[in-house]
């Protein structure tokens, strides 16, 4: 009987305990949710007040811009973006979707290649973090000039080929396809082989000033593939002498023990050019050959 009687009573302490923890647990969770409510009744009676204090517009500040877009000839990329967006006087800084809609307008700009992150602040800013295009150089076709990121990326804006600065640019010409729309890649082997050697040429320079840079006017492709001449090379240089073009060949990495590597093209050249005071007149010169530089029309 005793054994019994213990048994329940263990179990009626056991169920005090139980009853004890889930009126506990109710009046937690009735806590938290008045704390909640106290908060969002807080924050709507806070509203109006900020509102009424906030007289600054809605507006983009960029975070992280890139070094280059500072500079006075790109300063009209950001501009152009801020006009895209089109935040105004009655834009409405507290609307739930802003950063939503400064994202995806952002976002349709041909300059933006990703949008990291939007916030908005309560005195009217909309903060903008983003990944922006690089203009690399200038695709010439049919008198035109559209300017590309290093991926193809076609960027505003569309100039006459005779207005691009050759001492700035190293333009790409003899592309087979026709420019798409701004922020779509133009694509094309060809295309992409001319980047690789522009890329190639622009880093050397940054390294080492070469001895022909003044000399060059452009990165002609027509003859990719072969698809002109067999004996050209898939990639020429153009000068500033129509007959002293160069026959550059493979682009740079895809050699494959055909033709020189590029560095040692780049070597051959810009000894050449130092012992003789620039570039020959006398012709085409041909850098593809890894033993030596011939100069004249390719056998």
């Amino acid at each position: 009987m005793r054994r019994i009687e213990r048994k329940r009573s263990s179990s009626q302490s056991a169920a005090v305990r139980m009853g004890w923890l889930q009126r506990r647990g109710f009046w937690l969770a009735l806590g938290w949710v008045g704390l909640l409510g106290a908060a969002a009744f807080g924050l709507g009676k806070l509203e109006p007040y900020v509102r009424r204090t906030n007289t600054q517009p809605t507006r983009i500040e960029w975070r992280g811009l890139p070094p280059w877009i500072a500079k006075a000839s790109w300063e009209h990329v950001v501009r152009s973006i801020e006009e895209q967006v089109n935040l105004d006087e009655r834009t409405d800084i507290f609307d739930p979707r802003v950063c939503q809609y400064v994202a995806e307008a952002v976002a349709r700009s041909p300059w933006i290649k990703s949008v990291r992150r939007t916030a908005k602040q309560s005195d009217g800013r909309v903060t903008v973090e983003a990944e922006f295009r690089r203009p690399l150089t200038f695709v010439e076709c049919a008198d035109r000039a559209y300017l590309i990121d290093d991926e193809g990326v076609r960027l505003p804006p569309e100039l006459p080929a005779e207005f691009i600065s050759r001492d700035d640019w190293i333009p790409i010409r003899g592309v087979a396809s026709a420019p798409p729309p701004p922020g779509q890649a133009w694509n094309g082997e060809d295309l992409a082989a001319a980047i690789k050697l522009v890329k190639f040429l622009y880093g050397a320079h940054d390294v080492s000033p070469l001895p022909f840079r003044g000399a060059l006017r452009a990165v002609d492709a027509s003859n990719y593939n072969y698809r002109q001449r067999p004996s050209d090379g898939w990639l020429k240089l153009i000068t500033t002498n129509p007959r002293s073009y160069i026959h550059w060949g493979l682009p740079p990495g895809e050699e494959y023990g055909i033709e020189s590597t590029a560095a040692m093209k780049l070597a051959a050249l810009s000894k050449l050019c130092r012992e003789r005071g620039g570039l020959p007149v006398a012709g085409p010169i041909d850098i593809r050959p890894d033993d030596r530089i011939l100069i004249g029309e390719p056998q």
